[in-house]
């Protein structure tokens, strides 16, 4: 395949050529404009935060050593991004500021449970990994209480047993999540669940799995249905056992 036609002189051919090869440039310039826009330099006069369910506005300009009122341009915003990606709570962020105005969207990791045990109190996130091994920030989900080993290790049979099925609740189930406030890993293996309004205690057997999970969800709104608010229900065995209170 010819590039150049047969009679074009050296000169012409070398200047066809840069003039190529500089429209090409200039075409990629300009696509890399549109795709990723300049960040324009300015004040941070206000903040947009949007995503957040576990830090307030003030934790997050703290995190990202910004303060309203600083100035800012691409580098700094990078810089800002970065600290707030190294938090163990943050998965993503993306940021837009149009020189006065910084618009803040979070991913924020998703809590699954709140683990006490003789070593403290610890987040616990999908995964499941641990947090946080400071102080709780999750809200919603149900404290777990057991005796887990002195690594803390969350790959034990009892422990990874209860997370594979509270995964699958918190994903097919969500509204399940809020109204149990506390789980007990039994002795025996098994688990103990109690009501957010004091009341009702659900046993269930060891991993109960995603069966379990929906056996569960209908208990629930079996106890809603019947206006039940206090009592024992045993899903240990082939049959529900609801036995209400007084």
């Amino acid at each position: 395949m010819k590039i150049f036609p047969e009679n074009m002189e050296r000169r012409e051919r070398d200047l066809y050529l840069f003039l190529s090869l500089s429209s090409a440039a200039f075409l990629i310039a300009g696509i890399l404009l549109l795709l990723f826009p300049p960040v324009p330099e300015g004040k941070v006069e206000a903040l947009t935060l949007n995503g957040n369910r576990l830090f307030s506005q003030e934790e997050v300009l703290e995190l990202a050593a910004i303060r309203l009122g600083q100035d800012l341009d691409g580098d700094g915003l990078e810089e800002a991004l970065s600290r707030l990606k190294s938090h163990a709570y943050i998965i993503d962020v993306e940021a837009d500021f149009d020189g006065e105005e910084l618009a803040l969207n979070l991913v924020e990791a998703e809590c699954l449970a709140i683990l006490e045990t003789s070593r403290g109190v610890f987040d616990i996130g999908s995964g499941p990994v641990i947090l946080s091994r400071e102080f709780p920030r999750c809200r919603g989900v149900p404290l777990l209480r057991t005796d887990v080993p002195t690594d803390l290790s969350l790959t034990q049979p009892r422990l990874r047993g209860f997370f594979q099925f509270w995964s699958f609740v918190y994903k097919h189930y969500p509204e399940l999540v809020g109204r149990i406030s506390e789980v007990r890993v039994t002795r025996s293996g098994g688990l103990t669940l109690y009501s957010r309004e004091p009341g009702i205690r659900i046993e269930l057997p060891e991993s109960p799995g995603p069966a379990g999970a929906t056996r569960l969800y209908a208990t629930v709104g079996f106890l809603e249905d019947q206006n039940i608010r206090r009592g024992l229900v045993d899903l240990r065995g082939s049959d529900a056992l609801v036995l209400p209170g007084k």
